[in-house]
């Protein structure tokens, strides 16, 4: 990991200093990226299919009980 400075007259510092002590830029490379980022870039298709399960269950829950009560006001 690198960092890059922009000084006052516009030029471009690079330092060796780290992810904590860094008050400009944090330059990383393609590995160092996918190392961070991990699991949080993959598509989980089981999760995808869970939460779609779920948004088709609520909407046809919903939907019956508005037709229920829409039932029930005609009474």
């Amino acid at each position: 990991m690198s960092c890059l400075l922009v000084s006052d007259t516009g030029e471009i510092i690079v330092t060796a200093d780290g992810l904590n002590t860094c008050t400009g830029y944090v330059l990383v490379t393609p590995d160092q990226y996918r190392a961070q980022v991990g699991a949080l870039s993959e598509f989980d298709k089981d999760l995808a299919n869970e939460y779609l399960g779920f948004m088709l269950l609520t909407f046809f829950a919903g939907h019956s009980a508005g037709r229920l009560v829409r039932w029930l006001g005609r009474r």
